[in-house]
């Protein structure tokens, strides 16, 4: 006989399983998975369900799906994850029930304090809106960071986990032994399929490799001033950028031997951009330091070497390489700056739009561990003589890191994508030597900001996925 309208089968049990908020130790089989179904799990109900009966469960807040009854959790440690049966670390999550705007960033509204040894998740229940001159961007570095929003995302401002224009260092890990210390894995973004022409998601264990150690030949006493660098590669298949070798830079007139060649980038991970190798100066003798690699997996940046009264720079690392400065100069170089470039993942079950940016850029190689031109003794130096960033003897910048934005409809055509490699060349506010951007004269200039050896572009793209 036909069931009528709003009847069920007879003799069926019914059971509604209502959304709800679960973490701890996880698995599942793709990023996507892990977090809308293993952390946000939607409920089920089961047989047939008359309307009536249905309202009444909506209303409790215990129908399948209905997240209403969900707590805010916000910056809650969870447990462990592994996806893709590769185990990724320990994780940290936020979840709002409704929607945000963030109008004035706050790290403790979405993110915890703990470095290199969790990736970050934060799952929006509602639209999320990222207003102009905002940056979302964890304090500390992270395994990386996931974005799911379950509804509309428009970012005005910036999200990021690499170098802003700004100066706002990158958010790699460092997972080497001087951090925490993480094979890296390869990470599955979702499930089996094309989005967008890529196929199959990913980002890869490993990343572009770095620059390889440079070194100018030895020549006669009137050769000019040379130099000689080796860039990072590009990430291939969703990878990381690689690292860039020092610049090695003799002066006019002088042999490059005895040195080695600067030191080398190192290869970007999952997890991180590469880290720069040291720059060399040999100018004159005595006084000679080997210049050395950037770390494997986000460690430290390579120091500078050179000889005589030579001046170099530090590679880009967590933290910068060591600059090398004779304290009989005027001139000095600089430690590499910190921060390396993270990698991102974003879920937007409806719409993208805005003007702003999503990026994981790489870092430039010599920026802030001390102002450029600032001797080693702590006073400083003269004037534009400094920041030889600018001058041939920088250290090498990191690689570019990785963004993935997954949407239901894009209309963020305005917007910036990014994960490239860092620039070579960065204007400085309050730097007088800098025609096109002089500032006023006091506080003290910083001469120079942020030059060195680029690093290999990482990977940035937009794919559309099924909506939910």
């Amino acid at each position: 006989m036909p069931r009528g309208k709003g009847s069920r089968l007879i003799g069926k049990q019914k059971t509604s399983t209502a959304a709800s908020l679960s973490a701890g130790n996880k698995t599942a089989d793709d990023l996507r998975a892990f977090i809308n179904g293993g952390l946000v799990n939607q409920g089920s109900a089961s047989s047939v369900w008359t309307l009536r009966e249905q309202f009444s469960h909506k209303k409790c807040g215990t129908w399948a799906g209905d997240l209403g009854a969900v707590s805010n959790a916000v910056a809650q440690p969870g447990g462990t994850m592994t996806v893709n049966s590769q185990p990724l670390g320990s994780y940290d999550y936020t979840f709002y029930n409704g929607p945000q705007t963030v109008s004035s960033f706050s790290n403790s509204d979405f993110f915890t304090t703990t470095a290199d040894s969790r990736s970050a998740l934060v799952y929006i229940n509602g639209n999320l809106t990222i207003n102009a001159c905002q940056v979302f961007k964890p304090s500390n570095r992270k395994l990386f960071t996931a974005i799911y929003v379950k509804g509309n995302l428009t970012v005005n401002g910036t999200i990021s986990m690499g170098y802003d224009n700004g100066g706002a260092t990158g958010r790699g890990a460092n997972h080497s032994p001087t951090g925490s210390p993480r094979t890296a894995q390869a990470i599955k973004l979702i499930s089996p399929g094309t989005y967008s022409c890529v196929p199959d998601p990913n980002i890869p264990a490993a990343g572009g490799n770095g620059g390889s150690g440079a070194i100018v030949s030895p020549t006669g006493a009137g050769s000019p001033n040379r130099s000689a660098t080796n860039t990072g590669s590009n990430g291939t298949g969703g990878g990381t950028g690689g690292g860039a070798s020092g610049m090695f830079f003799v002066l006019c007139g002088q042999p490059a031997a005895p040195m080695n060649p600067s030191g080398a980038g190192s290869a970007g991970t999952a997890f991180t951009g590469g880290t720069g190798g040291g720059g060399v100066d040999k100018r004159g003798n005595g006084g000679e330091q080997q210049a050395t690699a950037g770390t494997a997996n986000g460690g430290a940046g390579g120091n500078a070497g050179g000889t005589g009264n030579g001046n170099s720079s530090g590679g880009n690392g967590n933290p910068g390489g060591l600059y090398n400065q004779d304290c009989t100069s005027s001139n000095a170089g600089d430690n590499g700056t910190p921060g390396t470039a993270g990698s991102l993942a974003i879920y937007v079950s409806g719409t993208i739009s805005g003007c702003g940016a999503i990026t994981s850029n790489g870092q430039v190689a010599s920026w802030n561990g001390a102002p450029i031109g600032t001797s080693a003794n702590g006073d400083p130096a003269p004037g534009p003589s400094g920041g030889y960033g600018q001058c041939g003897k920088c250290g090498g910048s990191g690689g570019g890191g990785h963004v993935s934005v997954f949407y239901g409809t894009d209309c963020f055509g305005s917007g910036t994508v990014s994960a490239d490699a860092a620039p070579t060349s960065v204007p400085s506010p309050n730097n007088p030597y800098n025609p096109a951007n002089p500032g006023p004269d006091n506080p003290a200039p910083v001469v120079g900001r942020g030059h060195g050896v680029a690093g290999g572009n990482g990977t940035a793209r937009k794919m559309a996925m099924p909506t939910g």
